[in-house]
């Protein structure tokens, strides 16, 4: 016999069920603020991204990754800090776009392993980059970088846990 309180209970269960997958999904793995490229940051690779050939301040900065692959990355105020180029500081050196890469591993085995598309970084030095990225299964000591495009060596700005 067809039961409609039977039926009710389980489709409620399901609902639950389904809603905390949904949540579960889209969990942070990474949530953390930022520190720019130090002074005499020319020699800090981080695993195989170069490092920024100046140093940077920077006013702001907080970087999310979530279990779904969504990079959000927000700085304010990310400009050249270095007393070798006075000429440069409290500017951007010409860097106008950023894009954010998600690096794994731990000691030596670091790796770039996905990056977003470009964003624009303002005169100010403010940008907000956002993308989608492919999650490796095995992602040890996650670390997002914000990485110039602009010059060859596509060298690293400022970086989450440094």
């Amino acid at each position: 016999m067809f039961n409609v309180r039977t039926l009710l209970s389980k489709l409620a269960v399901l609902t639950v069920f389904a809603a905390g997958s949904l949540a579960a999904h889209a969990e942070g793995v990474l949530q953390s603020t930022l520190s720019p490229c130090p002074a005499g940051g020319a020699g800090t690779n981080i695993g195989d991204v170069n490092a920024c050939g100046l140093s940077w301040t920077l006013d702001s900065g907080r970087a999310q990754l979530t279990s779904d692959g969504k990079i959000q990355v927000k700085v304010k105020g990310l400009l050249i800090n270095d007393p070798t180029r006075p000429d440069l500081v409290g500017t951007t050196a010409g860097v106008t776009k950023v894009y954010a890469t998600l690096i794994c591993g731990a000691n030596g085995n670091r790796a770039a392993v996905a990056s977003t598309g470009l964003s624009s970084l303002s005169s100010a030095g403010d940008a907000l980059i956002q993308g989608k990225v492919t999650l490796p299964a095995d992602c040890v000591a996650p670390a997002i970088v914000v990485r110039e495009s602009d010059f060859p060596a596509q060298g690293w700005l400022a970086v989450t846990g440094f």
